[in-house]
């Protein structure tokens, strides 16, 4: 199996049964669909304004052409392409050099207003054709829908135009705003359904994406969260369909971690068991964040990497904190760094252990030898408002 099939979750059984895949890259994408998209296959990404439709596309088309595809863009109506690529320009995915000739971008609106649908399906033909497209993104599908005598008549386009695709061995992605609970008559004419959503959770701006539909394959099922940066598109799968079939057997020995704290370490013969759960709870005042840091700093002292989750006091002030207890090694140990309100996909890593807050984290120096210290919380009342990862 290769680096890109594994990177993807690409199964044994998708090999056997010989799916081709088209790998998007995309950060986890390709883990929920179990592999990536089918090629050939068509999928509507349907969503509000704002919740990712053209940035994931675009996404999706760059990393392709990466990969030795060819991508074709066709927009209906939608904003104007060099207004399109600025807003990309800053993301990591982004190469002007590939720009027209692996991905080619064309306006499909002119022909869609002068000969309807039939007229954009021709267009669409010849120029995937005469560019070799082996990605199709059809962006503005509102626009061809509201030229549809009927519902019908718009199923046939689609049906016209996934037959096309795949004697071309094409995959298609079209691109279409959506509000909740309207109903798209593309959804069953397609093979595969993605909503991204984008919706408010207190204060916090949410986005989400969910696999509606995916023929062809298994894929993760429910509410994904979604993070937009300049890296693109990042999707955070839900943590209990990540290990919803865990392994029969534990491959790892289990062991006691010590707090460094002497008598508490002996009533808990020899201290925590490795890969357990253990909730610490008392008032204010009572010393919850000291045992926590006892904890990560004994494990950094024996050379084993941990994570620290904090939200009310900055990591200047925990460092103060451990100093004035005797940790003055806390110090020694951590250099400061920027966690951006969502440090748990980056933190967590070998040789590393974090004490971070919502803005601001410190890294202590670990080693290489595991297992990994087990990540504390500290948040109370605030951990409503954090990050679900």
């Amino acid at each position: 199996m290769s680096s890109q099939e594994k990177e993807a979750g690409l199964g044994e059984q998708d090999r056997k049964t010989g799916q081709e895949r088209l790998i998007t890259a995309v950060p986890r994408l390709d883990f929920i669909t179990k592999g990536g998209l089918l090629k050939g296959a068509s999928y509507a990404v349907l969503g509000p304004p704002s919740s990712g439709k053209t940035v994931l596309a675009n996404q999706i088309a760059f990393n392709h052409v990466k990969q030795g595809g060819r991508a074709l863009y066709v927009t209906l109506l939608t904003e104007a392409h060099a207004r399109m690529l600025a807003n990309l320009e800053e993301m990591t995915f982004f190469d002007r050099s590939v720009i027209p000739d692996k991905l080619h971008y064309v306006s499909g609106y002119s022909e869609l207003e002068k000969e309807g649908l039939k007229g954009l399906l021709d267009m669409v033909r010849r120029t995937a054709q005469r560019h070799q497209a082996t990605l199709l993104i059809i962006d503005g599908m509102d626009a061809a829908r509201e030229f549809a005598r009927s519902d019908l008549s718009f199923k046939r386009f689609l049906q016209d135009l996934q037959a096309f695709v795949n004697i071309l061995g094409c995959t298609t992605l079209l691109l279409a705003p959506h509000r909740e609970g309207e109903v798209h008559p593309e959804n069953t004419a397609v093979d595969g359904v993605f909503e991204l959503s984008l919706w408010l959770s207190g204060p916090r701006a949410v986005r989400e994406l969910v696999a509606l539909k995916f023929r062809g394959s298994d894929s993760l099922l429910g509410r994904h969260e979604v993070e937009i940066s300049q890296r693109g598109i990042v999707i955070h799968p839900r943590t209990e369909v990540q290990f919803a079939n865990p392994e029969e057997q534990g491959r790892e020995d289990r062991v006691r971690m010590a707090f460094g704290i002497s008598r508490l370490d002996e009533s808990l013969r020899g201290g925590l068991l490795s890969g357990s759960t253990t909730m610490l709870m008392g008032a204010p005042g009572t010393g919850k964040t000291l045992l926590g840091l006892h904890f990560l700093l004994q494990g950094a002292r024996e050379g084993q990497p941990g994570v620290y989750f904090g939200f009310y006091e900055t990591p200047p002030r925990l460092m103060e904190k451990a100093a004035g207890v005797g940790m003055k090694d806390l110090t020694s140990r951590a250099r400061r760094t920027s966690s951006r309100a969502t440090p748990a996909c980056g933190t967590a890593r070998r040789r590393t252990r974090t004490i971070t807050n919502p803005c601001s984290g410190v890294r202590l120096r670990g080693g290489r030898r595991r297992p990994r210290r087990v990540a504390c919380c500290d948040g109370g009342a605030h951990e409503d408002r954090a990050h679900r990862r």
